[in-house]
This record gives C-alpha cells, structure tokens and sequence, in this order.
C-alpha cells in the first residue's frame, strides 16, 4: 500500500473553510502518479509508450470534514499487475 501524508491548503478548501470535493479527487490522483513514478513508471514513461493510467471509476465516502490546514493521509492499493488491466483503490483518511 502507497500512503503519503498532505495539508488541506487554502487552495483545496470552500467559502467553509472545509476540503472541497474535487480537492479530494485531485489529493487521490497525486498519489497515484506518485505510485507509478516510485516504482519505475514516470510520466515520461507513458508518454513515451503512448499510453497511460485510465481512470474507470472514481468513487468518494466521507467519515469527517476535513478543515484548512488539516493533516490527511491518502492511500493507493493496487490491485492489478502488468498482464491484467490495473486496477487501484484509494483512500484519504
């Protein structure tokens, strides 16, 4: 499992001072491409091959309300490997 650890920053935040839904998505896909350039699979790479990650389905379910400033941790399972389609799931706790 892929864990990396953000801040909510003013720019991720609504008029609540609350983590804005897209602003979650956006946190997700950063760990993603982390995932694939840590192990051997940079953006260049896809380009590169002409390929890249596809996305089928993104799904959120909230526990909290994360607030400005506030420490979350996002995690990225894969579930797939190279001879099946790649498949991952993500969490932001």
């Amino acid at each position: 499992m892929h864990r990396r650890q953000f801040y909510a920053g003013w720019g991720d935040v609504d008029v609540n001072a609350h983590m804005r839904n897209a602003a979650y998505l956006e946190k997700s896909t950063d760990v993603r491409l982390m995932y694939f350039i840590e192990n051997g699979f940079p953006v260049k790479e896809f380009v590169r091959l002409h390929i890249g990650p596809v996305v089928m389905k993104d799904e959120l379910e909230y526990f909290k309300e994360v607030g400005l400033h506030q420490e979350i941790t996002v995690t990225f399972e894969l579930a797939g490997h190279a001879l099946q389609p790649v498949f991952g799931k993500k969490r932001v706790l």
